[in-house]
C-alpha cells in the first residue's frame, strides 16, 4: 500500500495529508478500513480548495482494518 500526498508529477502542500489522515486515523472505528480512512482525508483536502490530489496505491486482496487501540503513558 502506498499513499502519497500528491500524484505523480503534480505539487502537494507542505504539511497538508498527513495531519488530515492521522486526525481522521485517530478518530476511525474499529471496522473502518484504511482507504475509507483515505478518502475521508481526500475529502478535506478538496474542501479546502487545494489543487492537490493524492494518491492511493494497493495490491492488496483483502480490506486492511487498523483498530485504535490507546496508548498508554
Amino acid at each position: 500500500m502506498v499513499l502519497m500526498a500528491a500524484i505523480s508529477g503534480s505539487r502537494a502542500r507542505r504539511n497538508n495529508m498527513i495531519p488530515l489522515f492521522a486526525k481522521h486515523l485517530k478518530n476511525s472505528s474499529t471496522d473502518d478500513e484504511l482507504y475509507e480512512v483515505f478518502l475521508k482525508t481526500n475529502r478535506d483536502i478538496e474542501m479546502q480548495q487545494s489543487p492537490q490530489v493524492a494518491e492511493f496505491r494497493s495490491t492488496f486482496k483483502y480490506k486492511l482494518c487498523l483498530h485504535n487501540v490507546p496508548l498508554r503513558k
